[in-house]
């Protein structure tokens, strides 16, 4: 008899929710936003300086991704087209839109991840909805965008019964910052 060896899905685990977007991955900076018009820039060395910025601030944002910048001519942009690192895959649900609670969602998310039906985030954030992140180990280039927007649409439409957003799949947008909060419900953004 042949011997078969079960293979087992491992999800990376994080020791902060900062690893989504910093560890092992160097190229570009992460942009944050309260007010989706001024965008200020983190790179690696300053991680101490974003959390410090955010904790326990209402309304806060960070990009999924990171973008490339060009401090000497002040060119700073969160379009695509600025796309310097793939880090993260993310899902935005909106379960209250179809009157579910958080932890209706999260049991029937916790059963779709038993069944192997979607991968375990690394990471998920409840707020006033909840948002599931994917890290990309070491990051990814941007020509996998293509690539990134599939998984993103695909996992959003296994999630359509809980609410999760189609059209949050844009490879520059912004998701809540862990441990901000929430200014449509005053919730803090728990990890």
């Amino acid at each position: 008899m042949l011997a078969i060896k079960q293979q087992t899905h491992q999800t990376t685990k994080l020791e902060h929710w900062k690893d989504l977007y910093f560890k092992h991955k160097r190229a570009g900076y992460i942009a944050h936003t309260s007010d989706f018009k001024t965008h200020y820039y983190y790179g690696s060395n300053d991680v101490k300086r974003l959390i410090e910025r955010t904790q326990g601030k209402y309304k806060q944002f960070i990009s999924i991704n990171s973008f490339d910048v060009n401090w000497q001519n002040k060119d700073f942009s969160r379009e695509t087209t600025n796309l310097k690192q793939i880090r993260n895959i993310a899902i935005d649900i909106d379960q209250y839109k179809l009157n579910l609670t958080i932890d209706e969602v999260l049991d029937s998310l916790q059963a779709l991840i038993v069944s192997n039906r979607i991968p375990e985030p690394n990471l998920i954030l409840v707020s006033h909805g909840i948002q599931l992140f994917y890290s990309i180990d070491y990051g990814a280039s941007p020509q996998m965008k293509w690539l990134a927007e599939y998984i993103t649409d695909q996992l959003a439409s296994t999630l359509t019964h809980l609410g999760a957003d189609h059209n949050a799949k844009d490879m520059s947008r912004v998701m809540r910052v862990p441990y901000s909060i929430n200014e449509k419900n005053n919730a803090p953004v728990t990890p």
